[in-house]
């Protein structure tokens, strides 16, 4: 089930649960109504208007499906629980969707389709989405975004905390989950700005393998949103000897620019390694204005950065100098206002302003 659809269940539906009168079979024996049930709706062809229904439920004998408008309705029945209709695709539709026992013994939900928000939606979500799965890797860790809150058995929320000249304050308050997306809220009032920051750190932490992270992000003067990784070591031994690995950064000029960087401590020397590179893409507005995937691809010896999959960077490291670049780091995804790399916002600058990320997967060699 793609975002789009899930999108529709979390914001178009409304449950309702119930019984119809519990009737005595002809023995006398009281009716066992079904439970545990479940609806998904498929949006097969928004275009065609063509969609799928799948209801699944304990202690069903069967299950009715009928689509309403203003101007049609239709009715099926189905033992497997498996529904498709083809409407047309204007509007909304009344869905109501039926788990039974005996024909007049059931449970139900009420669901409402609504094509016009689903194409809002599919205009939002538009953009390059990454495989589900590649070959000789498995998934090992994600986030889809798919409740109403953020999930805090995977992410902290940092509090306070500005560095390299930044001016935000985090505050929890500004990291949301809203269809299935994560919104991470940059907001200016008056010389007073706040935002998110949110980590992985107890919670997962990981070495080596390929993660993939589907995001839409601001470009106003001083927007600087990051996705980064940080070595689990980093409250033991402190920045940069834990190693940071900069999976995609914008800095706001040019306007599409994302870069990629490690940072570590080189002990032949005493001082910070820095090295990475950046991508431009040929429209300026479109880190905005459409999704793409940052994602890297990570093992002993090198890591590869990928802008939507097309490789731009690759950067080396097995010198003995840079073994914190080979352990175990923790997920950051925030975004940052002002500092030494975007500047300070101006009169140019969007507030609210928000980075949108639709999905985290982790994956590594089988």
């Amino acid at each position: 089930m793609i975002k789009k659809h899930k999108y529709i269940l979390i914001l178009g539906i409304c449950v309702l649960l119930f019984q119809c009168k519990e009737d005595n079979n002809p023995n006398g024996d009281s009716i066992i109504l079904p439970t545990n049930f479940e609806v998904l709706i498929n949006v097969l062809d928004t275009t065609n208007g063509q969609i799928e229904l799948r209801c699944n439920a304990d202690l069903a004998n069967f299950y009715s499906v009928s689509v309403e408008s203003s101007n049609s309705n239709e009715s099926k029945n189905s033992t497997a629980g498996i529904f498709e209709f083809d409407v047309n695709p204007v509007g909304k539709y009344q869905i109501k969707a039926r788990a039974h026992s005996t024909e007049s013994n059931f449970i139900q939900e009420n669901l409402q389709l609504d094509f016009d928000q689903l194409r809002e939606h599919e205009d939002f979500d538009k953009g390059y989405t990454s495989p589900q799965a590649y070959t000789g890797y498995k998934l090992i860790w994600n986030d889809e975004f798919e409740g109403i809150i953020v999930n805090e058995e995977n992410w902290n929320f940092e509090k306070g905390f500005a560095q390299n000249n930044e001016l935000q304050n985090y505050v929890k308050q500004n990291a949301s989950v809203n269809n299935g997306y994560l919104d991470i809220l940059g907001n200016g009032n008056g010389g007073t700005y706040t935002s998110a920051r949110l980590n992985t750190n107890n919670h997962f932490s990981f070495q080596f393998g390929r993660i993939d992270v589907r995001a839409k992000i601001p470009i106003s003067k001083g927007m600087w949103p990051a996705i980064w990784l940080l070595g689990d070591s980093y409250e033991q031994i402190g920045w940069p000897k834990c190693g940071e690995i900069d999976i995609m950064e914008y800095w706001g000029d040019p306007k599409a620019t994302v870069h990629g960087t490690i940072h570590w401590f080189n002990e032949n020397n005493g001082k910070r390694g820095d090295t990475g590179g950046s991508k431009t893409l040929d429209d300026q507005d479109e880190l905005s204005s459409e999704f793409h995937v940052y994602s890297i691809v990570w093992d002993k010896n090198r890591i590869k950065w990928y802008v939507d999959n097309r490789q731009f960077l690759v950067k080396e490291i097995s010198a003995a100098d840079m073994s914190e670049l080979r352990e175990k780091f923790l997920i950051i995804i925030n975004l940052a206002i002002g500092g030494d790399n975007p500047g300070d916002p101006d009169n140019t600058t969007i507030f609210p302003s928000h980075m949108y990320v639709d999905y985290v997967r982790v994956f590594q060699k089988e």
